[in-house]
């Protein structure tokens, strides 16, 4: 009887038949994370001033997280803003810069937004978030 069972997701340029597991982003011969909390907003934030968002979840552990910041700078085809996973920072030099990056502990996330407008001097800018945080701990 064959080990061969299931479905797998391959990332980008790896073939399901020859790939190795690790080369699959989702591959149901593994436990798969299973999404516990999510959320999204938006944030005013001053120039050169962090601002720190805090999620509750009350897991006890440390969790798999994803967080999404919407990009000032990269657009699709159609000309809209693309979200991009953290930790990211993107500018246009001596213009602007924004970052967005997370951190978590067994029963908060963290997620710190970062806004420097350059050439005015200052100024705020609205940065928008998403996360998802996944329930169970996985085992690859």
């Amino acid at each position: 009887m064959s080990d061969d069972y299931g479905i797998k997701f391959m990332i980008d340029g790896k073939d399901a038949l020859t790939g190795v597991d690790l080369d699959a982003s989702i591959y149901s011969k593994y436990a798969n994370k299973k999404e516990s909390l999510s959320g999204s907003g938006a944030a005013t934030v001053s120039s050169f001033v962090t601002k720190t968002i805090s999620i509750f979840h009350n897991l006890g552990y440390i969790p798999k997280c994803t967080v999404f910041g919407l990009s000032f700078k990269y657009v699709d085809g159609s000309g809209n803003p693309v979200w991009r996973k953290a930790p990211f920072a993107e500018d246009i030099p001596s213009i602007w810069l924004m970052a967005i990056d997370y951190r978590f502990t067994s029963t908060y996330l963290y997620i710190d937004l970062d806004w420097a407008n350059i050439d005015e001097g200052g100024g705020d800018a609205v940065l928008d978030y998403k996360y998802f945080i996944n329930k169970d701990k996985g085992k690859l």
